[in-house]
């Protein structure tokens, strides 16, 4: 079981990524913006935070950043129906980023991604 934190401006979306990871057996906070993610990383270590690529304020690779400067040995998984994060990963710009998955995604895509991984 890994701890998660689930960060998503779309609430039908953040609920999903979040029944899927319980359903999956982990335990999972979420938040709405990068920069509560930041505040709630202060408060609690999470092995994974998991944040979409498009939110408002801070993008989800400028959140991976941050969660690699400050939490270095935290995993960050961006989800994203845009090409930008893969395409950002091609040039070598997003260090940050361990892991991109893509919209839409299952239960079994989740799972697939979680495995290799959290282990």
């Amino acid at each position: 079981m890994a701890r998660i934190l689930v960060v998503d401006d779309e609430p039908d979306v953040l609920e999903y990524s979040c029944q899927i990871l319980r359903a999956l057996g982990h335990e999972v906070e979420a938040v709405s913006s990068a920069e509560r993610a930041l505040l709630r990383l202060q408060h609690r270590a999470f092995d994974l935070v998991l944040t979409d690529f498009s939110l408002p304020g801070l993008n989800g690779l400028e959140l991976a950043q941050a969660v690699k400067k400050r939490f270095p040995s935290t995993l960050v998984g961006v989800i994203s129906g845009w090409e930008s994060p893969e395409q950002s990963r091609r040039t070598g710009e997003d260090q940050a980023v361990d892991f991109v998955l893509p919209k839409p995604f299952t239960l079994r895509d989740m799972k697939a991604v979680l495995e290799s991984r959290l282990s």
